[in-house]
């Protein structure tokens, strides 16, 4: 059994793999200057703005953001996992992976999740068998049938029926040499107070939930008749996580390369309904609010997602609840709210597919229905408008994408009938400070200065002592900023130059990478001298920037002392101030900056 690779292999894998090979074989790239250019394989586009940098081994698209290393690529266009990357790359590169034992705890790990797997197919197979070929079950079929299912789609997504019994799943997982500890460890019954246990799901019809390699992670189970809850999922285990996957995706994760978009439902009957009627992009949530997790898979698949809840109070806030979700992971979502009263399920037996993919594309972005939602409900009163651009300000800041930024701080602007200018303030404007620098590390804004020390040591290594010399890194006002900047210095030392495929993904869920990677393609062909001008400029700017920021911290204290009476620290932070304004205009004589 494999255990996991070890990290020269990986390193072997990244050495003999070309990138533009591995791109190539899914995009036309024609090469322009030192890259390589093609049409974006993740959105779709007329002008060609994605690009591959053989040298650096990297990709970048200027239209949608992706970026990455041939793992990452592929892991994008095959909904693969970071080992399931690596290997599929090894076989083509022709490294051997060796089969390294797993340790003693990997191993009994892995031999739990198979036996819950087991245990999870064998209750699908009872479910399927008690809905389809038992009297019991003929009524959980007649009603699915009556739902409009037929019986292909009910076999294609092997739905089930839990018998009204206390122990029949019970009793027969056991005849199946499952113990009753490991049933309830698989969340399939319910430990009893006096000792024992009985089924967790009883008269209800049955939906298995799987992976995305299609294994049985649970099931959830739709009460048929009288009862609550009306859904009731598998209890969480090692194997079933409701807030890391959805219902379907295994059946649908082709149509969604495909179609190049996801449709996610909240009920698993609205998932079949749209499937039957050929809307094969689908999946479904399990009864939970939408998480980061959620937003990272589909990320993988497509950047093309629309929610598609109900119109009613709930299903608008579980909406608008997964906005900072999306826009965190880089995504813009659509939503498309069903009428008054109709579900997905309703609606698409109601009016066919045509009409509900017309709905898609008639669906506004979740941000302008956020937007248009707060100022709507805020009123007209400028105290009113002023607390809902607040409000909406710190959402827009969410999005990284400078450009579409940028658009919907003008369109807020327009809206709200206030100055652009007010609304961008309000974008970055820290929760309870006024600190300027802690604005711009948390909006994922960077100076010019930021960009031109990255665009320095990533393409000039050899002005990374007059960095160290200078402390420029700890002038950073970015905590993540310094971390990227010191493993750069680190790989500079021990290679000669930057790695940038470790740097994009051991900082991918942050917007440092989609600066790097952008600086990386840029070629601005300078002379050596202007390097060494720019170097010396870059770090005398980081360093007056950190004091100016310093000073203004230092007033503020001032002002609070001051209120308070504290004379003692009034003097203090007075000599601190005194001391940073020397550094100041030393700094920005002639002589100070000759000798920086």
């Amino acid at each position: 059994m494999s255990g996991r690779i070890p990290e020269e292999i990986i390193q072997q894998v990244k050495d003999r793999i070309s990138i533009r090979e591995v791109v190539s074989d899914y995009v036309t790239l024609k090469r322009t200057g030192a890259s390589y250019k093609g049409l974006c394989p993740f959105h779709k586009e007329k002008t060609p703005s994605f690009n591959v940098h053989e040298g650096m081994q990297i990709f970048r698209c200027f239209g949608c953001g992706e970026s990455g290393n041939s793992f990452g690529f592929l892991m994008k266009m095959e909904g693969l996992s970071f080992p399931e990357a690596v290997r599929k790359l090894a076989a083509r590169a022709g490294v051997t992976i060796p089969e390294t034992e797993p340790t003693p705890e990997e191993l009994k790990a892995q031999e739990s999740r198979g036996r819950l797997f087991r245990a999870n197919e064998l209750a699908e197979g009872f479910f399927q068998h008690q809905l389809l070929a038992s009297p019991a079950g003929r009524a959980g079929l007649d009603y699915l049938l009556g739902r409009g299912l037929s019986r292909e789609v009910i076999e294609r997504f092997r739905l089930g029926f839990a018998p009204e019994s206390w122990d029949s799943l019970l009793n027969y997982l056991k005849g199946q040499g499952v113990p009753d500890r490991l049933a309830h460890e698989a969340g399939l019954v319910i430990a009893k107070e006096s000792g024992g246990y009985y089924d967790r799901f009883r008269n209800r019809v049955m939906f298995p939930i799987r992976d995305v390699s299609g294994r049985v992670r649970g099931f959830g189970g739709r009460v048929f008749g009288e009862g609550e809850p009306k859904y009731l999922n598998s209890s969480e285990t090692a194997v079933f996580k409701k807030g890391q996957g959805f219902y379907g995706l295994d059946l649908a994760k082709e149509a969604i390369r495909r179609q190049d978009r996801v449709v996610v439902v909240e009920g698993y009957l609205d998932l079949i309904a749209l499937n039957q009627h050929g809307i094969a992009y689908t999946v479904a949530t399990l009864g939970t609010a939408l998480t980061s997790d959620h937003a990272s898979l589909l990320r993988r698949y497509t950047q093309n997602v629309f929610l598609v809840f109900d119109a009613d109070e709930a299903g608008v806030k579980a909406s608008l609840r997964a906005l900072e979700v999306f826009l965190d992971e880089g995504l813009a979502p659509r939503i498309a709210l069903m009428p008054e009263g109709q579900d997905p399920d309703d609606f698409v037996r109601a009016a066919g597919a045509e009409a509900f993919v017309a709905r898609l594309s008639a669906a506004p972005s979740l941000v302008d229905f956020f937007m248009d939602r707060e100022l709507k409900s805020a009123g007209t009163a400028p105290a009113q408008v002023a607390q809902a651009v607040k409000a909406i300000g710190p959402i827009l800041s969410r999005i990284r994408d400078p450009i579409e930024r940028g658009l919907y701080a003008r369109r807020l602007a327009e809206k709200a009938g206030v100055p652009e200018a007010e609304v961008r303030r309000r974008m970055f404007a820290p929760a309870q400070s006024g600190d300027a620098s802690a604005a711009s590390a948390g909006s994922g804004a960077f100076s010019a200065s930021e960009e031109n020390l990255l665009y320095l040591l990533l393409h000039h290594p050899r002005v990374a002592p007059l960095v160290k010399v200078g402390g420029t890194v700890e002038d950073l006002p970015s905590p993540e900023l310094r971390e990227f900047c010191q493993l750069i210095l680190g790989q500079i030392e021990c290679k000669g130059q930057a790695d940038p495929a470790v740097l994009l993904h051991r900082f991918s869920a942050s917007p440092v990478p989609d600066l790097v990677s952008r600086l990386i393609l840029e070629n601005r062909g300078e002379s050596a001298e202007e390097v060494d001008r720019s170097a010396r400029d870059t770090v005398q700017g980081l360093r007056l920037q950190r004091i100016r920021d310093e000073k203004r911290l230092i007033n503020k204290e001032i002002q609070e002392a001051d209120r308070a009476r504290d004379l003692g620290r009034f003097r203090e932070l007075q000599l601190k101030k005194h001391e940073l304004e020397r550094q100041e205009r030393e700094m920005a004589s002639p002589k100070g900056a000759g000798a920086d």
